[in-house]
């Protein structure tokens, strides 16, 4: 797992640079697909911005708030902490594919860890943004259907929908502006 690094200055809004690593150039080519600037999305703006100290990674905001961090040449990567915990609890599973839940799956990059670490892994990724799930399809290299599904959906209202134990993990932040909704501490989702 990558460790959180302070190359960035104090208070600033950008996740922490990982430390740098060698690896293929496969990200590089679909830079031409990614945006220079905001584009509209259903609850919003999306941006992707490149990270000046590692040319193959790359931040998604959504509406001017980071949301996922990416190497689009490792995506073994995880580099927020709290992605790091969710990949320390997928860990401890048994080994091999697992059938996980993405709850608020804004760029997909716990779904590109799920898949590297557990190739075979079947994952739904729900996220309330139509138009933001269409645009990480293109702009980033993500597993494609059955091995990751991305649905627009109300996470309370797509858990309500799965069948009992449909899902061996599951999680995600669901955050608009400083909190969770209610509705997530409301409908119990926080007991995966």
């Amino acid at each position: 797992m990558a460790r959180r690094t302070s190359r960035r200055p104090p208070g600033s809004p950008a996740p922490p640079t990982p430390p740098r690593r060698r690896g293929p150039a496969r990200g590089r080519r679909a830079a031409a697909a990614r945006p220079a600037g905001p584009v509209a999305t259903t609850t919003g703006t999306a941006r992707v911005e490149r990270d000046p100290d590692r040319p193959s990674a790359v931040t998604l905001y959504v509406n001017g708030v980071p949301s996922s961090y990416l190497d689009l040449d490792d995506p073994g990567m995880l580099a927020f902490e709290y992605m790091q915990q969710m990949a320390a609890v997928v860990d401890e599973l048994h080994p091999g594919p697992v059938r996980a839940l993405h709850l608020g799956a804004a760029g997909c990059s716990l779904p590109r860890w799920v898949e590297h670490t557990r190739p075979g892994s079947t994952q739904l990724g729900v996220d309330l943004d139509a138009r933001l799930l269409e645009l990480v399809r293109t702009w980033f290299d993500l597993p494609r259907s059955p091995r990751l599904r991305l649905r627009p959906d109300d996470a309370r209202h797509a858990v309500e929908g799965l069948a009992a134990a449909s899902y061996e993990g599951g999680g995600g932040v669901l955050c608009r502006g400083a909190g969770a909704p209610t509705i997530l501490l409301e409908s119990g989702a926080t007991g995966f």
